[in-house]
């Protein structure tokens, strides 16, 4: 709990704040930073170390639920998920995997029975928000900038 504390607290401060870039191979040396890489690294081996920082795509397959006052609405959607790095996705939602949602780069469409069309841009702005700021994003690429700064 610890670690996700830091990571959201690295997450939600990296956005608003901008810190003194440190020098490439040199972050700073101070104890809270020291710390808070030291946190990034457990959770980074916990999760498999090398093996998780270096995959380039995954597949996932799974219920999605909605949630109302903390408790699951109805019964769910299937879901498939492909991804690949960096930055391509493709959901498949519904049994018969007839609502697609794909995003490659900074790009989001929407396939249905009524065809093919772009995002909303307000979804697409969404998407692009939770994934700039998702804990593999975190992990994967902020934990080896030494330009982030670590509280």
């Amino acid at each position: 709990m610890r670690v996700l504390s830091l990571i959201l607290a690295l997450a939600l401060s990296a956005g608003a704040q901008t810190a003194p870039a440190a020098a490439p191979g040199n972050p700073p040396a101070d104890e809270n930073s020291q710390k808070a890489r030291a946190l990034l690294n457990q959770a980074i081996e916990a999760l498999g170390g090398q093996a998780y920082l270096n995959y380039q795509d995954m597949q996932q397959q799974g219920r999605t639920y909605l949630f109302y006052h903390g408790q699951p609405e109805g019964g769910g959607t299937e879901f498939w998920l492909f991804w690949k790095a960096p930055d391509k996705e493709r959901i498949e939602l519904t049994k018969k995997r007839d609502v697609i949602y794909i995003h490659n780069g900074d790009k989001g469409y929407e396939i249905t029975y009524k065809g093919t069309r772009a995002e909303e841009e307000k979804d697409l702005k969404d998407y692009l928000q939770q994934r700039e700021f998702s804990l593999t994003n975190v992990l994967r690429r902020w934990s080896r900038d030494p330009a982030v700064a670590l509280f």
